[in-house]
């Protein structure tokens, strides 16, 4: 079901390398279910929810463990599917509710918890319609920080990519379909940095389960 592993060359990536585990990834988004054994031995302290404001991120919509999952679930465990990176600590900050909505202000308190806690790369996979110099500021924060920080177009299917992926600053990602053309719900726009496999990529859900996500 993942097929996007040898549309991206990852095999190849990982006769390389499988990732380090000195590298710290957060990830903003819905949370993340912490109980599953894809993500075993690989939550970095820092973890926050900025909805409940509490200690536990939790996942209660499924967006953000399936996100963590196309990018760090382990891999030759015999359990459903591979993450691109198989090494890297997982930071799960909360800024999103079970609706997959959130406020600029809780992205921007989690940026920062991710600066203070030494993240190397920051993905936010959401974004909004409006502008705000406060998120803005957190971002050039991040980046001034050392950190990387990644987002995307959007899921609107319209020709233009939303705040703050049309920030130059960020790195900011559209989404292809298995013959490599974009998906009829990925934003575009001269923003995009680059594209990856984004439809039916094969993930792992809230649940535990192997799902086809989009």
């Amino acid at each position: 079901q993942q097929w996007h592993h040898r549309r991206a060359d990852a095999e190849l990536a990982w006769d390389i390398t499988q990732g380090a585990r000195n590298v710290r990834v957060a990830v903003l988004d819905t949370g993340l279910n912490l109980k599953l054994a894809e993500f075993k031995n690989r939550i970095a302290r820092g973890a926050w929810d900025f909805v409940n404001d509490d200690d536990d991120p939790s996942d209660d919509h499924g967006h953000g463990t399936a996100v963590t999952g196309v990018i760090a679930a382990n891999a030759n465990n015999g359990i459903l599917g591979a993450g691109v990176d198989w090494r890297c600590q997982l930071i799960p900050i909360k800024v999103l509710d079970e609706r997959n909505l959130g406020l600029y202000s809780w992205w921007a308190q989690g940026i920062h918890q991710a600066i203070e806690n030494h993240a190397d790369v920051i993905n936010l996979s959401a974004g909004g319609s409006g502008l705000s110099q406060t998120l803005t500021n957190a971002i050039d924060e991040a980046i001034a920080a050392g950190a990387i920080f990644v987002t995307i177009t959007q899921n609107d299917g319209r020709d233009s990519v939303s705040f703050p992926g049309n920030l130059p600053q960020c790195i900011t990602v559209g989404a292809t379909d298995r013959d490599d053309t974009k998906t009829s719900f990925s934003n575009w726009g001269p923003e995009i940095d680059l594209v990856a496999p984004g439809r039916d990529i094969g993930t792992v859900s809230r649940s535990g389960n192997l799902t086809q996500w989009w």
